[in-house]
């Protein structure tokens, strides 16, 4: 089973020559609209996430492979942030034990060094 450790959104810059005819406002609408496309479809993965249990092993399992074992390209300090966050959450809606709260430590543990 692969998790990732976070969510990605595609999206395309909107690129424009400079010239009298730019219109900033239409140049905006595009791109807004270009970004909200991936909305639905992230949003849908993050909720198949959020039903998706693992068991502790599971998890232990994903960490270690990740770190140990290299997977993962992310400085090998942040296993025991990731770890710790995971199986004590601080924050209620990451108490599940599910791909989502994985995740969600994953990406969390940078802010928490």
């Amino acid at each position: 089973m692969k998790v990732a450790f976070c969510v990605t959104a595609v999206f395309t810059p909107v690129l424009a020559k400079h010239s009298k005819s730019f219109s900033l406002i239409d140049c905006i609408s595009v791109g807004v609209d270009r970004m909200q496309r991936s909305f639905e479809p992230m949003r849908k993965q993050v909720e198949v996430w959020q039903r998706s249990e693992l068991t502790d092993v599971t998890a232990k399992v994903v960490v270690y492979e990740a770190f140990v074992e290299g997977r993962l390209e992310a400085p090998k300090h942040l296993a025991r942030t990731v770890h710790d966050l995971y199986f004590e959450p601080k924050y209620e809606e990451f108490r599940p034990r599910t791909i989502w709260s994985l995740s969600n430590a994953g990406t969390g543990s940078n802010s928490a060094v």
